[in-house]
């Protein structure tokens, strides 16, 4: 009754947010095998019972289940729960999402397809500029950590991706964002990408920004495209990305957005014809 009370035209509340764990490099993000500096510390985690319950109930009541989840037994437990509910309430228009995904064992990456589950990434972590990026290296050791934010192997096995900050941690930037993704190295180029097999294309960047986020919170056809009879969301760059190197996309500005067909940024210098 809550959620629809405040449904407004710009604002809804039909999402539960989730966090399965913490965080790797603090040893409390949820493992399936010890973490290779602490043998026998596996990180905290959720009763299985108390989260397909929870799961359960909140995905028959038609919430988007959003998960925060770093580590591989996070990441199984979230997709084991989502399963289960499926299993229980049947077929729906589910657009549930796991967020994160620091570590994610190779057998569980072609359940999201299967299973129709969102990974939600944080590209500007997949760097070691990112102060987590190489302590968490560390605590998983040399093998695990080849699967560390597994973006490229995810998005080939065909499931849905879709990007996003986490702000207020680090920038808001959706261009950084994308070039983290399409470069795993730092906006500056000054050092190699540490997993140059799990970068994606530019137009599979734009996409996990516009079409596809657009789909995980139930927008898709409203916004996220630009087609006749959807809201005219949208920027302009004074530059094509498709154009410009990718170790440049960040430099990239927007002169204009669009809200609804409305402007509601414009650069000082830009001038409509």
């Amino acid at each position: 009754q809550r959620r629809d009370a405040m449904k407004g035209k710009r604002f809804r509340a039909d999402a539960a947010k989730f966090f399965l764990d913490g965080e790797m490099d603090q040893h409390t993000a949820s493992m399936l095998a010890p973490y290779a500096d602490a043998p026998g510390e596996r990180g905290p985690a959720i009763p299985r019972d108390r989260l397909d319950a929870m799961v359960q109930k909140l995905d028959a009541a038609g919430f988007l289940i959003h998960m925060h989840a770093m580590g591989d037994a996070a990441v199984r437990a979230g997709l084991d729960s989502i399963q289960h509910a499926m299993q229980q309430d049947g077929p729906a228009d589910r657009r549930d999402q796991i967020a994160h995904l620091g570590v994610v064992d190779p057998a569980d990456i072609p359940r999201f397809a299967k299973l129709g589950v969102a990974a939600n990434f944080t590209s500007l972590w997949f760097q070691p500029e990112d102060p987590a990026f190489l302590p968490a290296r560390e605590v998983l050791g040399p093998e695990r950590a080849k699967w560390m934010y597994p973006l490229g192997s995810v998005a080939a096995s065909g499931a849905r991706v879709t990007l996003g900050s986490d702000w207020p941690q680090l920038t808001l930037s959706p261009l950084d964002g994308i070039q983290y993704a399409v470069t795993r190295q730092p906006l500056d180029g000054s050092r190699p990408p540490p997993q140059p097999e799990q970068r994606i294309s530019l137009a599979a960047a734009i996409a996990a920004y516009t079409r596809d986020g657009a789909w995980a919170v139930r927008e898709d056809g409203v916004d996220g495209t630009l087609a006749a009879g959807e809201s005219a969301d949208l920027v302009v760059l004074d530059r094509n990305l498709f154009k410009v190197d990718a170790s440049s996309i960040h430099e990239v500005r927007v002169l204009l957005t669009l809200l609804e067909g409305e402007p509601v940024y414009r650069d000082p210098g830009f001038i409509l014809p």
